[in-house]
């Protein structure tokens, strides 16, 4: 049960036939009764305590809210540091005379002040072993398929921050979702980098990373050398994010990702800009409002001519009640190893799906040649174009094909296993992306919940990526 409805606010209660909408809201931490007998309006009021039935903004807000104050209740109120052993999230080391200071950072403090009392109790003895300190980092690479499409998560929690997943319940519930790979974003700690090759499997990539959570913006590192610390201690008034921060993750070959850009929840919006970005993570979680806000920011985006910004899904898990692979983003990479997923996700070559059930094969053809998710199609402005989408692992829905005109085409999903076919021109569309989305009635008619959406086919003239635009390597045009 989430923080807003702890507020001393009463269950929700919602009637509805969506099975799509029922696990949006169960995931979302919200009661929910699919199809109740004898449920009526009456009972819609008394149980919002005679409010009202829900509006669909009314709803959309909860779940935001929901979505945002679904974090962890675990905040250390104590934590241990020794030389051999340190609790999660610190590091073991020798405690040297010397003067130590306590960094404390609370995201607001009160007018009034804010009085905090720390006690210090030093000792000669062992502490309790959490994680032992000798270093196990995870392999930078796991059997794999060949140059092929990979299902990861690239934003992760667990005990090491604020997550309730200890590792190997993460590696295994991975492995369970149907993950060939996952990201470690601890919140402003590299500890968990030294745990994971304890952990690892053959066939599952664990990637080291970081979630910096600055106070204008979280930003997913991914892809850091193992032990590599980031400073969390930047606002976008300071100028200094980009030093401290995206240069280094440059010079590492890491990616840079904007988490979550429009979660409401306090420090979470992301206002450092996107020059320096690799990506946008799109989609975050269980598909709510801020999710569709991230998502028409990031379309109107696409056709900057400084450069487009590919979008990645990933569920952003603390613990059971927020399923890992809730969103997955799918990159077509060379092999199972970091540096082939991280340039896979670099360049665009992904689609973003609710569940590992789900699949995407999406093309565009002319004069003979083709181009796939991320690439460029480069035929004279006036060629005809046939995008072409296959859809597997939805059974209910519809598509929408997306340019940078706006939405173009709507189709029913095929039942037949048949694919959607368009035809356009590089005149008209400068680029055509896909969405899938779950086609059921309910309480909110303008947020249908997504199934699946792809990075960007270019028509005609190639679009530089941002990234690569910034680092000089060309426009990348294919």
């Amino acid at each position: 049960m989430t923080g807003f409805l702890q507020a001393g606010r009463p269950p929700l209660i919602l009637a509805s036939e969506s099975k799509a909408r029922a696990r949006l809201l169960q995931a979302a931490g919200l009661a929910f009764i699919a199809e109740p007998p004898g449920l009526d309006e009456a009972a819609m009021r008394q149980a919002v305590s005679g409010t009202g039935a829900l509006s669909p903004q009314d709803v959309a807000e909860v779940l935001a809210r929901a979505k945002a104050e679904a974090v962890s209740e675990l905040a250390r109120d104590a934590f241990v540091i020794g030389a051999e052993t340190a609790t999660p999230g610190y590091l073991p080391g020798p405690v040297t005379p010397g003067t130590w200071r306590l960094l404390l950072g609370p995201y607001t403090v009160h007018p009034d002040g804010l009085t905090c009392r720390v006690e210090v109790t030093l000792t000669a003895e062992t502490a309790s072993p959490t994680e032992r300190s000798a270093a196990a980092p995870a392999p930078r690479r796991a059997r794999g398929r060949g140059r092929a499409w990979y299902r990861g998560d690239p934003h992760t929690h667990t005990v090491h921050s604020d997550g309730r997943w200890e590792p190997a319940e993460l590696v295994a519930a991975a492995a369970e979702a149907g993950l060939d790979f996952f990201v470690s974003t601890e919140h402003n700690t590299n500890s968990a980098h030294a745990v994971w090759g304890r952990h690892a499997r053959e066939d599952l990539l664990i990637i080291d990373g970081e979630e910096v959570t600055t106070r204008n913006g979280h930003l997913v590192a991914a892809g850091l050398p193992s032990g590599t610390w980031l400073d969390w201690r930047h606002r976008a008034a300071d100028g200094s994010f980009r030093g401290g921060v995206l240069d280094r993750l440059r010079a590492d070959g890491a990616l840079a990702i904007a988490a979550h850009p429009h979660a409401p929840c306090l420090g979470c919006q992301w206002k450092h800009g996107l020059d320096g970005l690799d990506a946008i993570e799109v989609w975050n979680g269980p598909w709510t409002v801020d999710d569709e806000v991230s998502l028409q920011q990031w379309n109107s985006v696409l056709s900057d001519p400084s450069g487009w910004l590919p979008a990645v899904g990933s569920s952003d898990t603390h613990g059971p009640e927020s399923p890992v692979g809730l969103a997955q983003t799918v990159v077509l990479a060379d092999d199972l190893s970091v540096s082939a997923v991280l340039a896979g996700m670099r360049a665009g070559r992904s689609y973003i799906a609710e569940s590992s059930s789900v699949a995407l094969d999406f093309q565009a053809t002319a004069d003979g040649r083709a181009a796939g998710i991320g690439e460029t199609l480069d035929v004279a402005l006036d060629r005809e174009v046939t995008v072409e989408l296959h859809v597997q692992g939805v059974t209910e829905g519809y598509v929408r094909l997306v340019t940078d005109q706006g939405w173009m085409a709507v189709f029913p999903l095929p039942q037949d296993g048949e694919p959607v076919r368009w035809t356009t021109t590089p005149a008209r569309a400068s680029y055509v992306r896909a969405e899938v989305r779950h086609a059921e009635g309910g309480p909110m008619p303008l947020l249908e919940p997504m199934a699946a959406f792809t990075n960007p086919i270019f028509l005609g003239r190639p679009v530089p990526l941002r990234s690569t635009r910034r680092a000089g390597h060309g426009t990348h045009a294919r």
